[in-house]
């Protein structure tokens, strides 16, 4: 596995020398940065270059997860994520159990963010099985994985098309969070309420109203995004 493993950084870095930008501290991860390599490129990159057509599927998804936990750079990351792609609309729960340990590896938004889209999918699927994890993470006393236990939820609540989660359940997770310190859990929890209100308008637009002056000012532009401008004149004036 080491072999594939060298190809795909060394595939990368020369890549990398191709681009001028390097865009680390936008994402704010302690990964090495290689470049700003445009991601159409990387999911070209991944398709031609690292498709293995030598494995087969259980081989390739072993050797995915073994580049996930071994490489240290941030765009070779990418990579597992773009296979995974693959199995959106698909998975089961022997892709839940195989990609839970993923979570590990999550120390920035960006990499965050797409694995979410996955366990999304899984907990709308398989609720009792994937809910479980998601309440251990949201008190974690890794800031990532509290961020992963609400954005999880609904990730975009137009992407469900089985169930959504119910509004009671979705309160019961970002309540917790309300007064986290961590720059990137305060956005996911304007992000989440974001999402309820797209299912709950009612519902979120009470809560909303409940903690206006608690609200932090980094979830603020997304938790008040859909509101009309009358509602969102209210929360000003509740919030001052």
């Amino acid at each position: 596995m080491k072999k594939y493993l060298t190809l795909v950084e060394k595939e990368l870095k020369k890549e990398a020398k191709k681009c001028k930008e390097v865009i680390g501290s936008y994402y704010n991860s302690n990964f090495i940065h290689l470049a700003a390599i445009k991601i159409p490129r990387q999911r070209e990159m991944n398709k031609q270059l690292f498709s293995f057509p030598e494995l087969n599927e259980k081989e390739r998804f072993k050797l995915w997860t073994y580049i996930w936990n071994e490489t240290k750079y941030f765009e070779v990351l990418n990579q597992p994520l773009m296979y995974l792609e693959k199995f959106k609309g698909t998975f089961d729960l022997e892709h839940w159990k195989a990609i839970k340990p993923w979570s590990k590896r999550i120390d920035n938004w960006a990499h965050g963010d797409v694995i979410c889209s996955f366990y999304a999918e899984l907990h709308e699927k398989f609720p009792k099985e994937v809910l479980p994890t998601l309440k251990v993470w949201n008190k974690s006393k890794n800031p990532w994985h509290r961020r992963l236990s609400i954005i999880s939820l609904f990730y975009y609540s137009s992407a469900r098309k089985i169930k959504q989660p119910s509004f009671n359940l979705a309160l019961s997770m970002i309540k917790p969070l309300l007064k986290d310190e961590h720059f990137y859990v305060k956005k996911a929890f304007g992000w989440t309420l974001r999402e309820m209100y797209n299912v709950y308008p009612e519902k979120t637009f009470k809560y909303l109203k409940s903690i206006a002056q608690d609200l932090p000012p980094a979830g603020w532009q997304a938790a008040t995004e859909k509101l009309s401008k009358k509602d969102k004149a209210l929360l000003k004036k509740l919030r001052s």
